[in-house]
């Protein structure tokens, strides 16, 4: 089990499979013991999230693939809060590396990459060069939008690197899967990369 990052609806699942190991970057075991010191305080984080995509919902012509992709994301939120109501247990990685690890798994290979700050303090790709698939947890979504919270110039100009890793890998990617069941393209790669210069940009001229 590899956790992309901290945030409940991506670790939740661990206590399902409590007997695996479970690999995380390090800030992500660091994050979960942080953030369930008060599981209270969470639950009105994800209960406003579940209300946000109601709210969404409306706006969106039932049946529609607007509605199904708002829905999904409503469910998926509300079964995270209702974890907490049922008294989830918190399950953290037993395995944890501070830049990269690589799992060799047969006829697979999983490169895990951590790049610094961005949607939290632990996001990481997960590359697969053999299926030519690069998982990107939160870091973006279609259309290449980025999902930087508070970074400063010092982590932006971490982020320049993970362009360049990219662009060395372009034969080794064809298919980005997202953290929330997204399908991508290197379209959406290059929308990404044209978001980080602009946000380096933006913080270099404040």
């Amino acid at each position: 089990m590899i956790n992309t990052h901290s945030h409940p609806d991506h670790i939740g699942g661990n206590q399902v499979f409590s007997d695996a190991i479970i690999v995380g970057h390090e800030n992500c075991l660091s994050e979960i013991l942080n953030q369930w010191k008060d599981p209270e305080k969470i639950k009105p984080r994800l209960l406003k999230i579940v209300e946000e995509y109601d709210s969404e919902l409306k706006n969106c012509e039932p049946g529609s693939d607007e509605w199904n992709s708002v829905f999904c994301q409503k469910v998926r939120y509300q079964s995270a809060y209702n974890d907490l109501l049922d008294g989830q247990v918190i399950t953290n990685p037993n395995v944890t590396f501070t830049d990269s690890l690589s799992i060799f798994m047969g006829d697979a290979t999983f490169n895990l990459i951590y790049f610094g700050k961005a949607h939290s303090n632990s996001d990481i790709f997960i590359h697969l060069p053999e299926a030519k698939i690069l998982m990107s947890g939160d870091l973006f979504f279609p259309g290449g939008r980025p999902s930087l919270y508070e970074v400063s110039e010092k982590d932006a100009q971490r982020w320049i690197y993970v362009m360049d890793w990219i662009k060395n890998r372009d034969d080794e990617i064809d298919i980005i899967i997202g953290g929330h069941g997204q399908i991508m393209d290197k379209k959406d790669l290059e929308a990404f990369n044209k978001s980080i210069l602009l946000k380096k940009l933006e913080l270099v001229t404040k």
